[in-house]
């Protein structure tokens, strides 16, 4: 029997080189640690990259999703660029008027549900296929790097509000997500364009004496 994941991250075959622990989220790899866990976290709050595109994604789009979406007992942002926490550690992004974002956590049992209910969705509420990348961007040097790569200022951007950008002249969405005083800021780019953009930050993260980490710095609980 076959062991190849039904699905791969957009960077899987950069980060092989360097040699990581893998475990999977739903039927995607995804790279655990790099290294020993207290250097990984030392890494994660200077200045680290960490992939996680292994998280599912789906869109929901029609004029009738909040109402479908407020049936289904999920909390849906009511302003543009808000987002609401989804059960099992994943996000709803509103992203316009009439079409919102979900990603899973890492515990997958409500996305799927809710993927499942998608399929016979009543008239006005519509799934849309989603394969972003997903990059975690964290450490107190971390808007060095957007400094050097995009023209949004976030020392001042909002937390939990999503901003339209471009990184390194890759279109982005990008969510600050702090943790405490730590600076983290969720990246989600197309697919295609994933393995350029994420080679980029690692060599301006390398200079600035950052690096890669592994999954399991941002979530503990992840299965090895």
């Amino acid at each position: 029997m076959s062991t190849t994941p039904a699905r791969i991250s957009p960077v899987h075959e950069v980060l092989e080189p360097y040699g990581p622990t893998w475990t999977h989220i739903s039927d995607c790899a995804v790279a655990l640690h790099f290294a020993e866990p207290d250097a990984e976290r030392e890494t994660m709050n200077t200045l680290a990259l960490c992939d996680i595109s292994a998280l599912l994604k789906v869109g929901v789009k029609g004029p009738d999703i909040d109402a479908w979406l407020s049936g289904k007992n999920i909390d849906v942002p009511s302003a543009i660029y808000d987002t609401t926490a989804l059960e099992g550690g994943g996000l709803v992004v509103r992203v316009s008027a009439d079409e919102v974002l979900i990603e899973s956590g890492i515990d997958t049992k409500s996305f799927d549900a809710l993927d499942h209910d998608l399929v016979g969705a009543t008239p006005g509420t519509y799934r849309v296929d989603r394969q972003d990348a997903t990059f975690l961007l964290s450490g107190n040097r971390s808007r060095e790097v957007l400094a050097q790569t995009c023209g949004v200022n976030f020392a001042v951007a909002p937390a939990n509000k999503l901003v339209m950008t471009r990184v390194a002249v890759v279109s982005c969405s990008i969510l600050p997500q702090p943790i405490g005083d730590l600076p983290v800021y969720r990246v989600w780019t197309d697919y295609t364009y994933a393995p350029y953009l994420w080679e980029t930050l690692v060599e301006i993260i390398d200079e600035l004496g950052g690096g890669v980490i592994g999954a399991q710095c941002h979530y503990p609980d992840i299965a090895s």
